[in-house]
């Protein structure tokens, strides 16, 4: 290999390191909105509970009463979903580097089989984070839909509760 292409594998694999710490700060950044989510939650759980033990007038408007508290269980759910993958991040296979190594594979080969592990990594870490944002999305959905509804209840109050 000649000192350009040395030089531009080393351009590379800077890059695809970059790339690693960028995904996976964006993971980190995304469980962290999950987290704050499940908080929001959280709190909501408290007038949903309230709601719950109202006294309804009218049988047919007893299952308002439910209504709050499934949306949250639902939205906490996704929020858990989101949280979960957190384990599954990938990294450079560095035992195959590593017996790479022992084999006297050149440093160039070297640095372009890492180049490779961190390519696949950041591939399988990109899945991961686009999952989790979805799952995040979704639970922004649910999150507005449970205040709403806690919202038009409490508004409501006087029709609904005796």
């Amino acid at each position: 290999m000649s000192k350009n292409d040395s030089e531009n594998l080393d351009i590379l694999l800077k890059t695809a390191e970059l790339k690693q710490e960028s995904v996976l700060s964006n993971i980190r950044s995304l469980d962290i909105k999950a987290s704050i989510i499940l908080a929001f939650f959280g709190v909501l759980l408290i007038p949903s509970v309230e709601i719950f033990q109202w006294e309804i007038i009218n049988d047919r408007l007893v299952y308002l009463k439910f209504i709050p508290g499934l949306i949250i269980i639902i939205g906490v759910l996704f929020c858990l979903f989101a949280l979960v993958p957190q384990n599954i991040y990938s990294y450079p296979r560095l035992f195959g580097l590593k017996s790479l190594y022992h084999n006297g594979i050149k440093p160039d080969q070297l640095r372009a089989e890492l180049f490779s592990y961190y390519e696949w990594a950041n591939i399988e870490n990109d899945k991961i984070s686009k999952r989790k944002l979805l799952l995040i999305r979704t639970t922004y959905i649910f999150l507005g839909l449970s205040f709403i509804v806690i919202a038009l209840l409490y508004i409501f109050k006087g029709e609904i509760d005796g």
